[in-house]
């Protein structure tokens, strides 16, 4: 009879142990995530971004031309061999890949970002392409990316 009375004193302990545990995990796993920590991660993003493969070929295809390679492009007023202008290629390719990368809402930690290509020299300073999504009047982080040269690149994320 002892060791039956021993028993169920054990399995009570495993039974709260275990409801402690779930209550524990619950709390962590509906903890928000953090929002970036560092303008690194921004500055890799923009170099990842600034590398993929448009759907925008200007001389032939297959000869698909990056993202970066297609802000030289829509500066000069190219047109795609689809047709569509590469200010606009450029344009929905760079929402599809921070649309695919960060929720942006009102309720994430991500509520808003602001993306400009600038073609930079001594003697001019224009842009190429400016988007932008949601609030950034808060804290943000920032980055800038040169390339191609002379264009840079600089994203901004607002929390």
């Amino acid at each position: 009879m002892r060791g039956q009375e021993e028993v169920a004193g054990f399995v009570v302990i495993v039974v709260i142990v275990l409801v402690i545990s779930v209550i524990v995990l619950g709390v962590m796993v509906r903890q928000r995530p953090e929002p970036l920590t560092n303008s690194q991660d921004i500055y890799n993003f923009l170099e990842a971004s600034l590398s993929y493969t448009t759907s925008c070929a200007t001389s032939f295809e297959p000869a698909y031309l990056t993202l970066g390679e297609l802000f030289e492009k829509c500066r000069s007023g190219s047109i795609c061999i689809s047709g569509k202008s590469a200010c606009s290629v450029a344009n929905e390719t760079l929402r599809g890949i921070v649309g695919a990368s960060w929720n942006i809402s009102s309720g994430s930690s991500v509520r808003g970002y602001r993306f400009v290509a600038r073609y930079k020299t001594n003697t001019s300073d224009s842009v190429i392409v400016s988007l932008s999504q949601g609030n950034c009047t808060g804290n943000f982080k920032e980055s800038e990316y040169p390339y191609p040269y002379p264009i840079k690149s600089s994203f901004r994320l607002c929390s």
